[in-house]
């Protein structure tokens, strides 16, 4: 099932002319999961109007495109990059986000980065400890 799943209809007309000398043309289209529509439609004759072009769209063949380049990571990256763009225009916040980006981006950067995220840590790290045993010390006090 890898043809019916992974390939565009491009490559399975490909395919199919490339062996429909060989191989029954049935067959090949079977195998490469291509309907009767995905090459009848040639033999039809053309028709003009909006209604007759979204009838000739093959609708299953642009949903698959379209989950194809939604779930494509570069894709996703310039859409969310695209967003904090937008949204920065009404909130510094997600200009920062840009800078953050930047700063992961290069090794300097990132080690300057590292180095002071360190120490944050630390800090947070002693936070935390002191709002876990100070009342824990309190209570130990009063009783």
């Amino acid at each position: 099932s890898f043809p019916v799943n992974y390939w565009d209809k491009f490559a399975k007309k490909k395919v199919r002319q490339k062996y429909s000398e060989t191989y029954d043309f049935d067959s090949i289209s079977n195998l490469l999961g291509m309907e009767k529509t995905s090459f009848s439609s040639q033999e039809e004759e053309e028709s003009s109007g909006i209604i007759s072009f979204i009838l000739r769209i093959d609708w299953r063949y642009q949903v698959w495109k379209a989950g194809v380049t939604i779930t494509d990571n570069a894709f996703l990256y310039s859409l969310w990059y695209f967003t904090f763009s937008v949204m920065g225009n009404f909130n510094n916040f997600f200009f920062a986000a840009h800078l953050l980006d930047v700063a992961v981006g290069f090794k300097t950067l990132r080690t300057i980065l590292q180095s002071v995220t360190h120490n944050g840590k630390q800090l947070v790290g002693l936070l935390s400890k002191l709002l876990i045993f100070s009342p824990l010390k309190t209570f130990a006090a009063v009783h």
